[in-house]
């Protein structure tokens, strides 16, 4: 026959007690190191994607930096014949706000295939960034017979 004892109840409890705190505590570390590497992996992923968004900001802008140095040194060809190029800084109220960009022109005469000129553009932006972005344009201006040189 099995006696009732109270006392071994009550160990048996504080026993269980022990274990089963020790193992909610556990469970609880566990679910903290979860919430932390999914908040880590999220913060890693918002850096990433604003990294992309400035580089591809700065893509429009070196592009657009470019297509204006290149219309420029057009329109300065057109009206002046000894037109070599010019290094054309732009500053950031001429851009957005915050960079100053850079494109340097060079011109060329040439002969073959016809006569004419073939512009060169760099442009750089920002151009005091250790990295920038940079964009290349060319552009072949034939010469035309009827408007004097």
């Amino acid at each position: 026959m099995i006696r009732y004892n109270p006392k071994n109840l009550r160990a048996g409890r504080a026993t269980f007690r022990r274990k089963s705190t020790g193992m909610i505590l556990a469970m609880v570390l566990v679910a903290l190191l979860v919430v932390m590497l999914l908040g880590a992996a999220l913060v890693n992923a918002f850096v990433a994607q604003r990294q992309l968004v400035r580089h591809s900001q700065q893509e429009q802008q070196a592009f657009w930096l470019a297509e204006s140095a290149m219309q420029h040194a057009t329109h300065r060809l057109a009206t002046e014949a000894g037109y070599k190029g010019e290094t054309w800084q732009a500053s950031p109220d001429d851009l957005d706000g915050t960079h100053a960009g850079v494109a340097v022109v060079r011109v060329e005469a040439v002969s073959e295939p016809q006569p004419g000129h073939r512009i060169f553009v760099e442009a750089n932006y920002p151009s005091n960034a250790l990295k920038k972005t940079v964009q290349h344009r060319e552009l072949f201006v034939a010469q035309s017979s009827e408007l004097p040189r």
